[in-house]
């Protein structure tokens, strides 16, 4: 996939018969695609984009475009304050619009109404008087209007939304009544509850985009990518190394096999990453509770800023709790965990783990396995049991009100070995507080129950 980059100045890019990356990077640029699925980026500036054959993405921010997408299923992706004249040309296509309070507004000559039509889908600012399923045309946040010989698309943010009045997008030569809830990223311009989709796909490498209802995205057997925007949806990527991205609402998101990416930062979800060593992303915006489980492989897992459960399963596994409180675990093998900020509970599972609490009062346990525990800041009690192998408490700190829980049953004697305190329980188990000096510290720092 060749790449070209045309600098600051005015340039002139054009792709060949592949599929091609054109990033403009400023100034008064022309990209041109060929005859692949091409990239055309313009950055901020002045810029020509012409997309060509294939199912073309073509991007811009901050710029004043002409664009014609060309022939094929192309998605046009807008953001910040650009002014833009399009031409979407013949296909399927998708008008993305990221607004903005400086947002200067979108033109478009040749928009397909109807059921197989033109999409456009509008990223909504953040509203707390929004749940993210009900239809903002239903609350008035977006209206379609009649002006003359145009439509137009307008955003409404006044009494709660955090822009004012925007007119997002000009449609020219059109009437308000032919406008259907498919081109509105599946929500219905009468105001009505969005239905929701079922897509499936193939054995080739496939975009599966969902509406803003309540849909059943599923793929098939290639690396594919799965979108699911607003609304309560089920995406599920099956074969291959897919890309799975819910948006608003309370989702559920499976990888099945393959080496997948799984993302949602918004709503309360439900993820699993299911075979290969998968990526997942809850770790934006809001503080809902998120239930987050690798599953099988080496998987990377992050929560958000709200109280979640995030879990490894079988892999060496790196997990994150985020802000909030936390239940961290780890299970099978030898994990790197991280509470974050708040009251969290970080348990390594089987394996030689690294624990770490984080700012707040956290419980630690290594359990099986020759574990290193790090409290952080707070108020830590960390945790051990007679079978639990090795393990060593780094920033043991009394004074910040530490201490050391043993499992009732357990018998255990403290000795200082250099500049370290042990904790003997047998068969070769012990914990290493190191740094410590066994006189200093207070009665209760140790304690059985």
């Amino acid at each position: 996939m060749p790449v070209l980059n045309g600098g600051v100045g005015a340039d002139t890019l054009v792709g060949g018969d592949g599929n091609d990356t054109l990033f403009g990077m400023g100034g008064a640029d022309r990209l041109v695609g060929g005859g692949g699925d091409d990239r055309l980026d313009a950055g901020s500036g002045q810029a020509t984009l012409l997309g060509g054959d294939g199912r073309d993405t073509i991007q811009g921010q901050r710029g004043d475009y002409i664009i014609d997408a060309g022939p094929g299923n192309d998605i046009v992706e807008l953001g910040l304050w650009p002014a833009a004249a399009v031409t979407l040309g013949p296909g399927a296509d998708t008008l993305s619009l990221n607004i903005d309070p400086e947002w200067r507004g979108v033109t478009v000559s040749d928009f397909q109404t109807g059921d197989g039509g033109d999409r456009v889908h509008v990223a909504l600012p953040s509203d707390p008087t929004w749940d993210g399923v009900t239809n903002p045309f239903a609350r008035g946040r977006l209206q379609l209007i009649q002006d003359g010989a145009d439509v137009l698309l307008r955003y409404d943010g006044t009494g709660g939304a955090a822009f004012g009045v925007i007119d997002v997008a000009r449609f020219q030569n059109l009437q308000v009544g032919q406008f259907t809830a498919a081109n509105m990223s599946g929500w219905p311009p009468d105001g009505s509850p969005p239905p929701g989709v079922s897509v499936s796909g193939g054995a080739g490498n496939e975009e599966l985009v969902g509406s803003v209802g309540p849909d059943q995205v599923a793929g098939g057997g290639g690396s594919d990518t799965l979108i699911g925007y607003e609304g309560h949806d089920t995406l599920t990527g099956e074969g291959g190394s897919d890309i799975v991205t819910g948006g608003g609402g309370d989702d559920q998101l499976f990888g099945g096999d393959g080496d997948d990416f799984l993302q949602d930062n918004r709503g309360s979800n439900f993820i699993r990453g299911g075979d290969g060593h998968d990526r997942i992303d809850a770790s934006n915006f809001g503080s809902d509770f998120n239930d987050l489980h690798g599953n099988w492989g080496n998987d990377t897992v992050l929560g958000g800023r709200g109280g979640d459960w995030v879990v490894g399963g079988q892999g060496n596994d790196e997990l994150k709790g985020g802000d909030g409180a936390d239940a961290v675990l780890g299970n099978l093998g030898h994990d790197d965990l991280d509470g974050g900020a708040g009251n969290d509970v970080v348990r390594g599972g089987q394996g030689d783990d690294v624990v770490r609490g984080g700012d707040g009062d956290d419980y630690l346990a290594g359990d099986r396995g020759n574990d290193t525990l790090y409290g952080g800041a707070g108020a830590d009690l960390f945790h051990t049991f007679a079978g639990a192998g090795i393990d060593r408490i780094r920033d043991f700190n009394a004074a910040e009100g530490d201490r050391l829980n043993v499992l009732a049953g357990t018998t255990y004697t403290l000795r200082q070995q250099d500049a370290d305190v042990i904790v003997e329980m047998g068969d070769g188990d012990q914990v290493i507080v190191t740094g410590v000096e066994l006189s200093a510290l207070p009665p209760g720092w140790i304690f059985v129950s």
